[in-house]
């Protein structure tokens, strides 16, 4: 099984690889963020199965060094110097399924966050942060809901109505909720976008 994981980690590297070439000579800046899009999503996979090289327990995966492992990879994906990507995450396991999907959901929030936020990639701020949904503390680690929130200082959605069926990435992050047995709710203001999904690891 590890074998299997390992040939399927490299693989994916490739198709990561050559897609980083294909952006390369691209000019067409819309082309450009689809292919980032992609790539982001891709790296998440990747990353899940580096974990699952290491990891004694294939199962459970460690939640937090897979999310940071994951922001690094969405930070190299970004502009340079032009919107500044922290985080807050607390230290978590998750089965492996789900973990990917969590991950699934980070770049799909971070993804509208730029778009939306900062469509001239302006100044700016978005921050990634998973705790425990209940502000006192859980009742039960093994139970009790945790929260991803992304929340950025960018101009809010113009135009952009999240409630629409529409608009095809709130959709699914949606579905994604419903699958990690939780719910995804979005406020925007002028002053930023409050995007959060309660889940259960």
């Amino acid at each position: 099984l590890q074998e299997s994981h390992h040939r399927t980690k490299n693989n994916i590297a490739s198709v990561e690889g050559l897609l980083q070439m294909k952006m390369t000579g691209l000019a067409n800046k819309e082309a450009r963020d689809v292919i980032n899009a992609v790539l982001t999503q891709i790296s998440s996979i990747r990353i899940l199965y580096q974990k699952l090289l290491i990891e004694d327990d294939e199962r459970m995966i460690s939640g937090k060094e897979y999310v940071e492992e994951l922001l690094v990879s969405i930070r190299r994906a970004m502009s340079p110097g032009a919107i500044r990507l922290t985080s807050a995450i607390m230290e978590f396991s998750m089965h492996s399924d789900r973990l990917l999907l969590l991950g699934m959901a980070i770049n799909e929030m971070v993804s509208n966050s730029i778009k939306y936020g900062f469509p001239e990639a302006d100044q700016g701020e978005v921050h990634v942060a998973i705790c425990y949904a209940r502000l006192d503390g859980p009742e039960d680690d093994s139970e009790d809901e945790l929260a991803l929130i992304v929340r950025d200082n960018g101009i809010g959605f113009q135009n952009v109505d999240p409630d629409s069926s529409e608009h095809f990435g709130f959709q699914i992050l949606r579905i994604i909720a419903r699958q990690l047995d939780g719910d995804f709710s979005v406020d925007s203001s002028e002053s930023g976008v409050l995007a959060g999904m309660n889940f259960r690891p």
